[in-house]
């Protein structure tokens, strides 16, 4: 039998400022204009100043025109806008790149990109690599060359630590299979991860902010006897998305979701607490917990020091959803507060807008709130989505869209904003 979830989790103490919720729009130039076209996905910095986001929009900044995918950088504070894939003499990449994530003090921001063009060393070829962009220094260096990493002739979605000291993530290989590596920037070492699971493909990697553990799902196939890199037996895509946690300090990787019955389950868009502790994700089965009879997609939490496993998507008193929240789930570093996106409409009064909302619920008194509102504090009427939440889990990132629908779309939105809690 597993373990029971810890539930001594830190209290923490309310605003005592007088500060009011408030909703702030995000993808606007530095004047308020809002952006011209729509924005790509979306991560805010762990002291909840900086957000970056990738946007084909003209207006932000000064010259920074044509169709190329950019990335951008806001301050909330000054409301200045950074072009942040930029060349070396400042000018617009030759080709499209997105926003991965940033360092909790904004200081570095790691973009994908298929630009040639970004550092001084000549590339040639149309590939995706990962890209550091050090807002200290002004430079932007190429996390990985492929020829000093054979499995990662092409590499995508680099996830930073707080400190900007660790990188996951995802490449393609010569031998066309999918693998997460880690690079350590200090030491100017990378490790390929997850080589010993009887699964082949890895994707969507996840590192805790302490940068002490990366998540990252299997989505292939198990063979028998287990299929290895470069033969056949792998399928692409699977179904499985079986969830796993790998301890960078002890390189050991360890399973991070199961059902009642022990066996793994399907985890969609997972996630890891600040401190790593808890495993976080979506997930559609019945089974993961005793008593789970909403019949919708749900938010859980791996406990992966005692491994028990805890339902997140509850209304006060612990009411089930009434409806799916399948887009996964963030949690301030205290382990207090979680935050999640969810059709649900009994999670909070006045709920009548029929449209995927932003939620946060405190873990120790059970209150639940609606995150994602308007600038006048009114409900949205339409689709919203959660991106990002700083380490205090007072400042909330989430996208708005009228016409993406949230579990299934892509993740460009119309708009991006920022709730201020209370």
């Amino acid at each position: 039998m597993l373990a029971g979830f810890s539930t001594a989790l830190p209290m923490t103490t309310a605003a005592a400022d007088g500060r009011q919720p408030r909703t702030e729009q995000v993808s606007v130039a530095a004047d308020g204009t809002p952006a011209n076209a729509p924005v790509d996905g979306g991560r805010i910095s762990g002291d909840g100043r900086f957000v970056v986001f990738a946007s084909r929009a003209t207006n932000l900044v000064p010259g920074a025109t044509g169709d190329r995918m950019k990335v951008f950088l806001k301050d909330l504070r000054t409301g200045r806008v950074e072009l942040i894939s930029a060349t070396p003499d400042g000018s617009v990449a030759d080709d499209d790149s997105t926003a991965d994530s940033i360092s909790g003090d904004g200081r570095y921001v790691v973009f994908s990109s298929f630009a040639t063009d970004l550092t001084d060393a000549a590339r040639t070829g149309r590939r995706s690599d990962v890209y550091v962009r050090d807002r200290g220094t002004g430079r932007t260096e190429l996390l990985v060359r492929s020829e000093d990493v054979p499995s990662a002739k092409s590499a995508s979605d680099g996830q930073i630590s707080d400190d900007g000291r660790y990188v996951a993530f995802s490449s393609t290989g010569g031998d066309g299979v999918d693998y997460i590596h880690v690079r350590d920037r200090r030491e100017k070492t990378t490790v390929r991860i997850g080589d010993r699971l009887p699964w082949g493909v890895y994707a969507s990697p996840v590192i805790s902010a302490d940068g002490s553990k990366v998540g990252f799902k299997s989505n292939g196939v198990p063979t028998d006897p287990p299929a290895t890199a470069g033969v056949p037996g792998i399928r692409r895509p699977a179904p499985d998305r079986r969830f796993y946690v790998y301890d960078i300090r002890t390189r050991r990787t360890r399973p991070a979701a199961w059902g009642l019955d022990g066996e793994d389950v399907r985890a969609d868009r997972i996630s890891l607490s600040p401190d790593g502790r808890y495993a976080l994700f979506s997930c559609t089965s019945q089974h993961v917990v005793e008593n789970d009879t909403n019949e919708a997609g749900d938010v859980f939490a791996t406990d992966l020091a005692t491994n028990g496993i805890r339902l997140l998507s509850l209304g006060p008193g612990g009411v089930q959803a009434d409806r799916s929240s399948p887009v996964g789930a963030l949690m301030s570093a205290d382990n207090r507060k979680v935050f999640f996106t969810s059709g649900a409409t009994n999670l909070v009064p006045g709920d009548t807008n029929d449209t995927y909302d932003v939620f946060a619920r405190d873990l120790a008194t059970g209150a639940v709130e609606r995150v994602s509102t308007g600038v006048d504090g009114a409900q949205r009427t339409d689709n919203a989505r959660l991106l990002g939440v700083d380490r205090a889990g007072g400042a909330v990132l989430f996208g708005s869209s009228a016409d993406q629908p949230v579990p299934k779309g892509s993740p460009t939105v119309s708009g991006l904003f920022v709730r201020r809690l209370a």
